[in-house]
């Protein structure tokens, strides 16, 4: 029973620390030295095997689902030894890719997860950032429609299973929910894996009352998933915001990543997110875009688009080395753009016509200017502008009221 209870609260932890990694946009300890700086290989090998098997579990059977529990650890065995060797001192380029593609590669490389299910064996032959559409999609969209997990045995069947092997209880699970609700996130599919185990660790040691143990916790147990559903759909939450508040949040996003975009193509990134964002709030709609984190849907879809060729290698790193990446071509882009073209007459229609359209044009050159600010700061400072356009334009020489503010608020030699 002490083997049990170990695993079980090893899981527990995941689902602290986990999510407190990602909001930190750090999911592993990053290396002091600069030559292990970035390996994302090596430092997967340094996860706890707990955290890593289960993590690694999810992933696979999430996007394999004709893969069977055998298949799925022999894929872990194969990922193992491979970032093993990315703490060698010849480490392959592959081994300072972001996670996501280390463990495409394993499931390309193995012969029998693709002869068992083919549309993953049609994404493995496409180049990376294609391939993890294609993942993406698959795991959206699974070629197989299963049957809800049901009890095939008795409470003390099962309280036996679990007592027995309790590793191959939690791993069983988390295998066959992960198959099945494959669109939720890792800390999503955690939490519910926690509310089912502990129903076990709590009522398997009552065997007297075993059947009223369990009833009451299953309550509790659904109880707890329909929390978690509810609350997992991070992206439908920023439809509070507002179509106007998401569209301008993404024109920040892109002009900050990419200076030199034109802002037509600005605008329309920023159209393409505002309306996945109102999408994710319809359940015929929600893929598992909907439960990821609003920074990396906005990375996501900028990785997509087909204006970014120069920016395709930041896209496959990590993180924090993406951000570093992102932040060092955009500074570079941003050297080169020169003042603001649009003339007083020009400003003053555009805000007859819109002003929201004149706060989304300020948010756009504020923001290809001052890579380096925070997206509030930019937010703030395009809002000033705004507000500036609006009133020099109802005075009677708009032209010295734009020369007296513009300078200092665009910071444009």
């Amino acid at each position: 029973m002490k083997s049990c209870i170990r695993v079980v609260w090893a899981i527990l932890l995941l689902s602290i620390i986990d999510p407190m990694r990602c909001t930190q946009r750090q999911r592993y300890p990053r290396h002091s030295s600069g030559e292990n700086r970035g390996n994302t290989g090596c430092e997967l090998s340094q996860k706890t095997d707990v955290a890593f098997r289960l993590h690694t579990l999810v992933y696979y059977s999430q996007r394999l689902v004709f893969n069977t529990l055998k298949d799925m650890n022999r894929l872990l065995d194969q990922l193992k030894s491979f970032v093993s060797s990315c703490c060698s001192e010849n480490a392959e380029p592959e081994c300072f890719l972001s996670e996501k593609y280390i463990f495409q590669a394993r499931i390309c490389g193995d012969s029998i997860s693709q002869s068992k299910n083919r549309a993953a064996a049609l994404c493995c032959g496409k180049i990376s950032l294609e391939r993890e559409m294609c993942f993406r999609d698959l795991q959206n969209k699974p070629p197989i429609k299963l049957p809800p997990l049901a009890d095939h045995f008795s409470h003390a069947e099962e309280c036996l299973a679990f007592t027995a092997d309790s590793q191959l209880f939690v791993e069983s699970y988390l295998h066959g929910l992960a198959r099945r609700l494959s669109i939720f996130s890792w800390e999503m599919i955690s939490r519910i894996s926690h509310a089912y185990l502990l129903m076990y660790v709590t009522c398997c040691s009552k065997s007297e009352q075993l059947k009223q143990c369990f009833s009451s916790k299953k309550e509790e147990f659904v109880d707890e998933m329909k929390e978690v559903i509810e609350n997992g759909n991070k992206i439908c939450e920023k439809s509070k915001n507002g179509v106007a508040m998401n569209s301008l949040w993404a024109i920040i996003f892109y002009a900050k990543k990419k200076p030199r975009g034109s802002w037509e193509d600005a605008k329309g990134f920023g159209e393409l997110y505002a309306d996945f964002v109102s999408r994710c709030c319809l359940p015929e709609f929600t893929t598992s875009e909907c439960f990821q984190t609003q920074s990396d849907i906005l990375s996501d879809y900028f990785c997509t688009l087909p204006t970014i060729r120069s920016h395709e290698e930041c896209c496959l790193k990590r993180d924090l080395e993406m951000t570093e990446c992102f932040e060092k071509l955009a500074f570079q882009e941003s050297q080169a753009i020169s003042e603001i073209s649009l003339e007083p007459n020009q400003l003053c229609e555009l805000n007859s016509q819109s002003q929201e359209d004149v706060l989304l044009r300020c948010a756009y050159e504020y923001g290809r200017r001052h890579t380096d600010q925070n997206t509030h700061a930019i937010l703030n400072s395009s809002i000033e502008a705004r507000n500036t356009i609006r009133e020099c334009c109802v005075t009677e020489d708009p032209n010295t009221c734009f020369s007296t503010h513009f300078p200092i608020i665009f910071q444009i030699n």
